[in-house]
């Protein structure tokens, strides 16, 4: 967290309304800004809200009914409803949407969400009942090359428990890759075009190698988020919405699109709650134990045993009382991911040694995994190839 974003944690802490503070009408409802200039799509609308009335009490109100945590399935799922909304409103909307990239939009969000989750602990009434573990994977090992191994730039770990044994591990895994989208006033419709034609020869297109993480029914979930200035909101789509690539690379999000706190919070409901006839069923798998998640990373590296995979970083939120579970589950997630990191180093050294060798050019071999000023590289805007 940044220096402004602790300083506005301390402010709104002292605040007794501080609940009020990330609690806001204006977030839930689908009001167009005067200040954008993108309409909002009726059925990113339709279909959210249909996501919603599944999570919410039977008779809701929207957007009324979001704001209240009685209306919610569970306290936990309140609580994560706003975390996820509240942090979302912070990379939409925003001028610098497409100037900096997605990286930068990335970032900021998961800086939002450790504010917003360090501000919890001062909500009274125990009202938000959520904890959360933070690591950057990348962040300080191989800051340019994260996107060529799983094009994934946050993994999101969720354990919310189950309703009737709160203490039974319930542990799911949302791999996110941000696409932001540069400014074009003219043509307004271009910021609900998802393009995800990122390819790299060594490990192919990047949406594939997401499909390869997207397991829905053991509890694994792949998915694009849009970052765009003209919208107010986050949508998001599946990676099994996507046409596969190379037979299509892009993508109306009009049409398939939900936003990420209605999505998000859907995915994590028991398998037997109702499904929204919306959107496409898919099943609300969770992993049952530690071991499971790690077996399962395990073989999905197997997959491409010559393309590794990692995200840039990892954010894990737990119920209330499920914090010490989550770490163990971290260390062991943070645990294979370096012998992850360590395979893609030692390919890259082999590479440069098997170059020089014979004479061969060696400026683009691993050019990504050395900051060129001893920080973290710069992240940029626009369409670009991901280097091994």
């Amino acid at each position: 967290m940044n220096q402004h974003d602790q300083s506005e944690t301390r402010d709104m802490a002292t605040n007794p309304m501080a609940e009020l503070r990330w609690l806001t009408p204006e977030l839930a409802a689908f009001q167009a800004d005067e200040k954008l200039h993108a309409k909002i799509p009726q059925g990113i609308v339709k279909r959210s809200e249909a996501l919603a009335g599944c999570f919410l009490e039977s008779g809701a109100i929207l957007p009324g009914s979001l704001l209240e945590k009685s209306e919610f399935a569970s306290a936990t799922q309140w609580a994560l409803y706003w975390c996820i909304a509240a942090s979302s409103s912070y990379v939409c909307g925003d001028p610098r949407s497409g100037i900096n990239g997605e990286d930068w939009q990335t970032k900021e969000f998961v800086s939002k969400l450790t504010m917003l989750m360090t501000l919890m602990k001062y909500i009274p009434n125990g009202s938000a009942p959520l904890e959360l573990v933070l690591s950057e994977i990348w962040a300080h090992k191989m800051p340019g090359s994260k996107e060529a191994t799983l094009g994934a730039d946050l993994l999101l770990v969720l354990d919310l428990g189950n309703d009737d044994e709160p203490l039974k591990p319930r542990i799911q895994l949302f791999w996110l890759q941000g696409k932001a989208v540069k400014y074009v006033l003219k043509e307004q419709e271009a910021v609900y075009k998802l393009h995800y034609d990122q390819y790299n020869d060594t490990v192919g297109y990047q949406s594939e190698r997401l499909r390869l993480q997207h397991k829905p029914e053991e509890g694994s979930f792949a998915f694009y988020a849009q970052y765009a200035h003209q919208i107010p909101f986050v949508p998001v789509t599946p990676v099994s919405r996507l046409t596969e690539a190379p037979a299509s690379v892009t993508a109306d999000l009009r049409e398939i699109a939900v936003r990420f706190a209605e999505w998000l919070v859907e995915r994590t409901l028991d398998p037997s709650a109702p499904s929204s006839r919306e959107t496409p069923h898919e099943p609300r798998g969770a992993f049952a134990s530690e071991e499971d998640v790690i077996t399962f990373l395990e073989n999905a590296a197997r997959l491409s045993p010559d393309a590794e995979f990692a995200p840039y970083s990892m954010v894990c939120l737990s119920a209330r009382g499920a914090a010490p579970r989550v770490e163990s589950v971290a260390k062991r997630i943070m645990k294979h991911f370096d012998a992850q990191i360590l395979a893609m180093r030692n390919r890259t050294l082999a590479a440069i040694s098997t170059a020089n060798s014979v004479g061969g050019d060696v400026a683009d071999v691993g050019q990504d995994d050395q900051p060129d000023d001893g920080t973290e590289n710069k992240p940029t805007g626009g369409k670009r190839d991901f280097k091994p």
